[in-house]
């Protein structure tokens, strides 16, 4: 996901999910991503809401309630996964079996969501995206910068788009067509 900081781009957080361990979450992460869901919704375009520096980032919230991709809340898929370092994304939830599109990244070890919260993947890519992210927190559980999710997707579709961006260039420049 390509992320801003007050409009300005930060770069991307790209994310190894655990889709051996959590296909369900994986997949529902996926659909959110990529907007392809029951209910037509993507990360795209939503902020970063809140968090604590040196505890965890959450974002994903798109609406009122905390719906999964299809519409009703999901069960806890995997409690045994731990948060035992930066970068573990996890779903975020209010209580037993309520996860939906919100989650949550760690910004350390954060051992008291081990046994609550759906730990589903890593971050793989963007540390210093999730430092400039962590920056804007404060110790209250706010973000006093407007931290905005710009795109999403996954490696795949981001490759297609680039092929084509290049496609469409070679194109442009070969014939000095431009639309």
């Amino acid at each position: 996901m390509t992320v801003s900081k007050n409009g300005s781009n930060l770069g991307d957080l790209v994310f190894e999910l655990y889709s051996n361990h959590c296909p369900k979450t994986s997949d529902n992460f996926i659909q959110f991503a990529t907007g392809n869901n029951k209910l037509g919704k993507s990360y795209a375009g939503t902020k970063i809401d809140g968090g604590f520096p040196g505890i965890t980032v959450q974002g994903g919230k798109l609406g009122c309630e905390n719906l999964a991709a299809d519409g009703v809340r999901m069960p806890d898929e995997n409690l045994e996964l731990r948060h035992y370092k930066r970068g573990i994304l996890t779903m975020n939830n209010d209580g037993e079996n309520s996860n939906g599109s919100e989650f949550l990244i760690t910004l350390g070890k954060s051992e008291m969501l081990n046994g609550y919260h759906v730990a589903f993947g890593e971050l793989v890519e963007g540390d210093s995206v999730l430092s400039e992210i962590e920056e804007s927190l404060t110790r209250q559980g706010g973000v006093k910068a407007d931290i905005k999710i710009e795109a999403s997707g996954t490696r795949w579709e981001w490759s297609i788009l680039n092929y084509l961006n290049l496609e469409l260039k070679f194109i442009r420049e070969s014939f000095n067509i431009y639309f």
